[in-house]
Protein backbone atom coordinates (compact mmCIF):
# COMPACT_ATOMS: atom_id res chain seq x y z
CA UNK A 1 0.00 0.00 0.00
CA UNK A 2 1.45 3.62 -0.80
CA UNK A 3 0.65 6.87 0.96
CA UNK A 4 -0.10 9.93 -0.60
CA UNK A 5 0.23 13.49 0.44
CA UNK A 6 -2.43 15.69 -1.25
CA UNK A 7 -2.09 19.66 -1.43
CA UNK A 8 -4.48 21.57 -1.95
CA UNK A 9 -7.22 20.38 -3.68
CA UNK A 10 -9.27 16.93 -3.98
CA UNK A 11 -8.61 15.00 -7.21
CA UNK A 12 -10.46 12.18 -5.92
CA UNK A 13 -13.88 14.13 -5.93
CA UNK A 14 -14.48 12.84 -9.42
CA UNK A 15 -15.65 9.98 -7.17
CA UNK A 16 -18.03 11.68 -5.13
CA UNK A 17 -21.43 13.78 -6.13
CA UNK A 18 -20.11 17.28 -6.69
CA UNK A 19 -22.56 19.15 -4.72
CA UNK A 20 -21.32 17.27 -1.57
CA UNK A 21 -17.95 18.21 -2.41
CA UNK A 22 -16.66 20.86 0.22
CA UNK A 23 -12.30 22.16 0.36
CA UNK A 24 -10.38 20.54 2.40
CA UNK A 25 -10.12 22.88 5.67
CA UNK A 26 -7.85 20.85 7.76
CA UNK A 27 -6.96 17.02 7.73
CA UNK A 28 -9.04 14.29 6.29
CA UNK A 29 -7.91 10.31 4.72
CA UNK A 30 -8.90 8.56 2.16
CA UNK A 31 -8.14 4.70 0.51
CA UNK A 32 -8.63 4.50 -2.74
CA UNK A 33 -8.06 1.14 -4.37
CA UNK A 34 -7.24 -0.02 -8.31
CA UNK A 35 -6.97 -3.60 -9.70
CA UNK A 36 -4.09 -5.23 -7.50
CA UNK A 37 -2.87 -1.89 -5.68
CA UNK A 38 -4.58 0.41 -3.20
CA UNK A 39 -3.42 3.99 -2.18
CA UNK A 40 -4.13 6.25 1.13
CA UNK A 41 -4.24 9.81 0.45
CA UNK A 42 -3.54 12.13 3.19
CA UNK A 43 -5.88 15.54 1.95
CA UNK A 44 -4.44 18.45 3.80
CA UNK A 45 -6.02 21.57 3.11
CA UNK A 46 -3.78 24.14 1.39
CA UNK A 47 -5.18 27.57 3.22
CA UNK A 48 -2.00 29.44 4.83
CA UNK A 49 -2.30 28.45 8.47
CA UNK A 50 -2.89 24.78 7.97
CA UNK A 51 0.37 24.67 6.00
CA UNK A 52 2.17 24.32 9.36
CA UNK A 53 1.25 21.57 10.24
CA UNK A 54 2.05 19.60 6.39
CA UNK A 55 5.52 18.40 7.63
CA UNK A 56 4.39 15.92 10.30
CA UNK A 57 3.09 14.06 7.44
CA UNK A 58 6.19 14.22 5.12
CA UNK A 59 8.25 10.78 7.30
CA UNK A 60 5.14 8.44 6.17
CA UNK A 61 4.33 9.85 2.51
CA UNK A 62 5.42 7.89 -0.51
CA UNK A 63 4.89 10.83 -3.00
CA UNK A 64 3.25 14.18 -3.09
CA UNK A 65 -0.09 15.07 -4.98
CA UNK A 66 -0.03 18.81 -5.26
CA UNK A 67 -3.02 20.48 -6.93
CA UNK A 68 -3.18 24.02 -8.48
CA UNK A 69 -5.95 25.88 -9.51
CA UNK A 70 -4.95 26.24 -13.87
CA UNK A 71 -7.31 29.21 -14.35
CA UNK A 72 -6.49 31.28 -10.98
CA UNK A 73 -3.45 33.10 -12.67
CA UNK A 74 -3.63 35.53 -9.76
CA UNK A 75 -2.46 32.67 -7.64
CA UNK A 76 -0.19 30.87 -8.86
CA UNK A 77 3.17 33.15 -7.64
CA UNK A 78 1.62 31.71 -4.08
CA UNK A 79 1.41 28.58 -5.62
CA UNK A 80 5.36 28.67 -6.79
CA UNK A 81 6.62 29.79 -3.38
CA UNK A 82 4.57 27.30 -1.48
CA UNK A 83 5.84 24.37 -4.15
CA UNK A 84 9.19 25.29 -3.33
CA UNK A 85 8.72 25.04 0.06
CA UNK A 86 7.24 21.74 0.10
CA UNK A 87 9.86 20.20 -2.20
CA UNK A 88 12.73 21.83 -0.13
CA UNK A 89 11.89 19.96 3.14
CA UNK A 90 14.89 17.30 3.55
CA UNK A 91 12.07 14.50 4.27
CA UNK A 92 10.19 14.81 0.67
CA UNK A 93 13.73 14.99 -0.96
CA UNK A 94 13.48 12.53 -4.09
CA UNK A 95 9.68 11.58 -3.45
CA UNK A 96 7.90 11.30 -6.61
CA UNK A 97 5.76 14.21 -6.96
CA UNK A 98 2.64 14.48 -9.21
CA UNK A 99 1.28 18.30 -9.88
CA UNK A 100 -2.49 18.09 -10.89
CA UNK A 101 -2.85 21.65 -13.13
CA UNK A 102 -6.62 21.45 -12.49
CA UNK A 103 -9.97 23.62 -13.40
CA UNK A 104 -9.40 22.87 -17.34
CA UNK A 105 -13.24 23.54 -17.77
CA UNK A 106 -12.66 26.87 -16.86
CA UNK A 107 -11.72 29.61 -19.48
CA UNK A 108 -8.44 30.83 -19.64
CA UNK A 109 -7.06 27.15 -17.36
CA UNK A 110 -3.24 27.18 -18.41
CA UNK A 111 -1.85 24.63 -19.78
CA UNK A 112 1.00 22.01 -18.35
CA UNK A 113 3.56 24.13 -20.22
CA UNK A 114 2.17 27.48 -18.67
CA UNK A 115 2.13 25.46 -15.19
CA UNK A 116 5.76 24.27 -15.59
CA UNK A 117 6.82 27.75 -16.11
CA UNK A 118 5.12 29.94 -14.00
CA UNK A 119 5.67 27.67 -10.78
CA UNK A 120 9.30 27.01 -12.46
CA UNK A 121 8.78 23.56 -11.40
CA UNK A 122 11.83 21.76 -13.76
CA UNK A 123 14.21 24.41 -11.16
CA UNK A 124 12.70 23.40 -8.15
CA UNK A 125 12.24 19.59 -8.91
CA UNK A 126 15.60 19.00 -10.51
CA UNK A 127 17.51 20.83 -7.49
CA UNK A 128 15.78 18.21 -5.23
CA UNK A 129 16.10 15.29 -7.25
CA UNK A 130 12.12 14.84 -7.25
CA UNK A 131 10.65 12.48 -10.21
CA UNK A 132 7.74 14.53 -11.30
CA UNK A 133 4.58 14.55 -13.88
CA UNK A 134 2.38 17.32 -14.48
CA UNK A 135 -1.16 16.89 -15.80
CA UNK A 136 -3.99 18.55 -16.44
CA UNK A 137 -6.86 17.56 -14.85
CA UNK A 138 -10.86 18.95 -13.85
CA UNK A 139 -12.72 17.27 -11.36
CA UNK A 140 -16.42 18.12 -12.70
CA UNK A 141 -15.37 15.21 -15.86
CA UNK A 142 -18.66 13.18 -16.04
CA UNK A 143 -19.33 10.79 -18.40
CA UNK A 144 -23.13 9.76 -19.79
CA UNK A 145 -25.16 9.77 -16.58
CA UNK A 146 -22.05 8.21 -14.41
CA UNK A 147 -19.27 9.95 -12.29
CA UNK A 148 -16.46 9.12 -14.88
CA UNK A 149 -12.60 9.94 -14.03
CA UNK A 150 -10.32 12.25 -15.29
CA UNK A 151 -7.86 11.29 -17.62
CA UNK A 152 -5.04 13.58 -15.91
CA UNK A 153 -6.12 12.52 -12.89
CA UNK A 154 -6.34 8.71 -13.99
CA UNK A 155 -2.48 9.08 -15.09
CA UNK A 156 -1.49 10.51 -12.45
CA UNK A 157 -2.48 7.55 -9.99
CA UNK A 158 -1.10 4.98 -12.51
CA UNK A 159 2.18 7.26 -12.42
CA UNK A 160 2.24 5.82 -8.48
CA UNK A 161 1.61 2.63 -9.42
Amino acid sequence: MMTALLLNGIPYTVLEPLDTVVPTVGFSSVKLSHRSYSVVIYDLGGGAQIRDIWHRYFVDVHGVIFVVDASDVSRLDEGRKVLETLLTHDKLAGKPVLLLANKQDKEGALDELDIVERLNVEAIVNQQRCPTLVETCSAVCRGHGRRKVDPGVHNGYKYYH
